[in-house]
């Protein structure tokens, strides 16, 4: 009681005090005194206001923001999650395969090692979905299958088809496979069962993808004859598939490019066809592990498989694709390519620059009647400059001028090109140096 009495006498004591002191303070002096009061007052209020209206426009900022940029911005984050991903699994696997890698080298067909022999550019296996060719006995002295055996091998070799599903696509691919081995379809009967499902989005991807992986897992190197690979595909391009098959009997792979050739690049002009045979024929003899393919008149520097392609499980139809940049998308976005627009573009909008008379493509032998690819066509082919794509590609595919050079030339020097030695940097200078004095032809 005493306390509160205390306490309450104090309050009073300090209340006359300020009122003993405004009474001492004059009248101009109590005016200024109200008025810095009044502008603390205002200036409170103002810094009110001021937070208030900042808040107000930060949440106005965050309702009117594009959710689908939001979106997209979480799935670009997400792919690169998973990119990374497989970079590290990439690693592991490598690290955990040292041992089996060094124990498994003794095992080593004996037919790739008389191919590679100590050559240092023989070509390095990347991570395909897909078998590797099986070994080749002693005994095994074929060289080219006829379609009898052909047909015949498509039914008894099924079961070695054996791949993991690791997308969509590869997932449809393998259902494709699969399907095709219980059939007991021929290469040709496949392309026609893919080809004709019209319900089947990216249908001409999985005519190559799929009769491909088919042919990789159920095929031997001995079964490959490359004797007359100029001669074919020359001939094949101005004087019709009909000519090549009274000619030669076809091996597997062979056959697989006839397919597609027929089926989806046959509207293009010879230049294109030849490049498009030319190097998927290398590329497919390079997945057979048959050495060749390397030196001055084999596959162009820029085919070499980046990191990524080397370490990462992939469809074997990517290591087709001559720009680094897109197989490096192709990796990890297969589902934006396996489709009918982008492949409706690719055999459509993508381009071979060649400038001048088809017929300098190749030179005939008038002795033999056998026909080889000229050094000005080989002198083309390694420039990946050489490989544009329309402006209409790139209306529906902007993401990809990085990657593909533009047809007018406005992308080049954004591309990261290299040589595999000077020779191959000296035929590349002088064939733009050519081009540029020549009045190019780009139309079909």
């Amino acid at each position: 009681m005493t306390d509160a009495h205390t306490q309450s006498g104090t309050e009073a004591e300090a209340a006359e005090s300020k009122s003993s002191k405004r009474r001492r303070l004059t009248a101009e002096q109590l005016a200024h005194k109200r008025e810095l009061d009044r502008r603390a007052q205002r200036n409170n209020r103002e810094k009110t206001r001021s937070r208030i209206a900042h808040l107000e426009s930060i949440v106005e900022a965050l309702q009117d923001r594009d959710h689908d940029k939001l979106v997209v911005q979480i799935d670009d984050q997400k792919t690169e999650i998973e990119r990374l991903k497989g970079l590290l699994s990439g690693v592991a696997n490598i690290v955990k395969g040292i041992d089996s890698a060094a124990s498994s080298q003794n095992g080593k067909s004996e037919y790739v090692e008389h191919v590679n022999g100590d050559n240092e550019d023989a070509p390095k296996c990347t991570k395909r979905l897909c078998k590797s060719p099986v070994k080749v006995e002693d005994d095994d002295t074929s060289m080219v299958e006829t379609p009898q055996q052909s047909q015949q091998d498509d039914s008894n070799n099924g079961a070695e088809v054996a791949a993991a599903a690791k997308s969509p696509v590869d997932t449809t691919t393998m259902q494709l496979v699969n399907q095709s081995q219980i059939q007991h379809e021929s290469i040709t009967q496949m392309a026609t069962s893919i080809f004709g499902n019209t319900d089947l989005d990216g249908r001409m991807w999985y005519v190559c993808g799929v009769i491909l992986r088919y042919i990789l897992a159920t095929t031997t190197p001995a079964q490959i004859d490359y004797a007359h690979d100029e001669d074919i595909a020359i001939r094949a391009v101005f004087e019709g598939w009909s000519s090549v098959v009274e000619k030669y009997p076809l091996d597997r792979g062979w056959q697989w490019l006839k397919e597609v050739d027929e089926r989806i690049y046959f509207h293009r002009w010879a230049p294109f066809r030849l490049m498009h045979l030319r190097n998927c024929r290398l590329i497919f003899l390079r997945q057979m592990m048959l050495g060749h393919t390397k030196g001055a008149k084999g596959l162009p520097n820029f085919f070499a498989p980046r990191p990524a392609e080397e370490n990462i499980e992939h469809d074997p139809l990517v290591e087709y694709f001559p720009w680094p940049g897109l197989r490096e998308r192709m990796l990890f976005r297969p589902t934006m390519f396996a489709t009918n627009k982008f492949m409706d573009n690719l055999r459509c909008e993508i381009d071979f620059s060649w400038g001048s008379d088809p017929h300098q493509l190749y030179t005939l032998d008038p002795t033999t009647k056998t026909y080889t690819y000229s050094d000005w066509f080989h002198s083309r082919i390694i420039d990946l400059r050489c490989y544009p794509g329309t402006v209409d590609f790139f209306e529906s595919f902007p993401e990809l001028k990085a990657d593909i050079p533009m047809k007018d030339g406005t992308s080049l020097t954004r591309l990261r090109l290299g040589y595999r030695d000077e020779e191959e940097k000296v035929a590349a200078e002088r064939a733009r140096r050519e081009s540029r004095a020549t009045d190019w032809g780009f139309s079909d």
